[in-house]
């Protein structure tokens, strides 16, 4: 429900003054960038989860550089499974940190066999040992006078 859309929309005054939570983002080194880069190209928006949902694309990417060529010869159970075991191996420390706007260096570290820690845009990815984030925030929003305002951000983890 949170857009601008439904704040201002036909039902606009039977939404004003809801409350509402969606992942949060942390403020990192590289935020402000992205956010740069991505309003440049698409219209801005206050949609969440355009920063959670590159961070997945560019982690599942870099799991399947890590495994390298023969991960295109394995079956699709198997290329999961190769995925979902080197997550922690590319997001985790120890490795050198790379983030938004050094991906060209993270794939090369990968194909030269060192260690990578991939710091999301979104905030940290460490995993845990199940595979959960254990870094994050949620945030509290509502609708005021048609617009979606953020009333505050709290982080788990930090």
């Amino acid at each position: 429900m949170k857009g601008e859309a439904v704040a201002a929309g036909p039902a606009s005054k039977y939404v004003e003054g809801s409350f509402g939570t969606v992942a949060g983002v942390l403020d990192t080194p590289v935020l402000e960038q992205f956010n740069a880069d991505f309003n440049a190209k698409f219209e801005p928006s206050t949609v969440p989860y355009n920063r959670e949902a590159y961070d997945a694309v560019i982690v599942i990417a870099l799991a399947i550089s890590r495994v390298g060529p023969s991960f295109f010869e394995m079956s699709r159970l198997e290329q999961g499974a190769a995925i979902r075991d080197n997550l922690t191996a590319i997001a985790n420390a120890p490795g050198e940190q790379v983030t938004y706007g050094e991906l060209e260096k993270a794939f090369d570290l990968l194909k030269a066999g060192k260690d990578i820690n991939y710091q999301g845009v979104s905030g940290p990815l460490e995993y845990s040992d199940d595979g959960d984030v254990n870094v994050g925030a949620i945030e509290i929003w509502s609708i005021k006078d048609g617009k979606v305002v953020t009333e505050r951000t709290v982080t788990i983890g930090q």
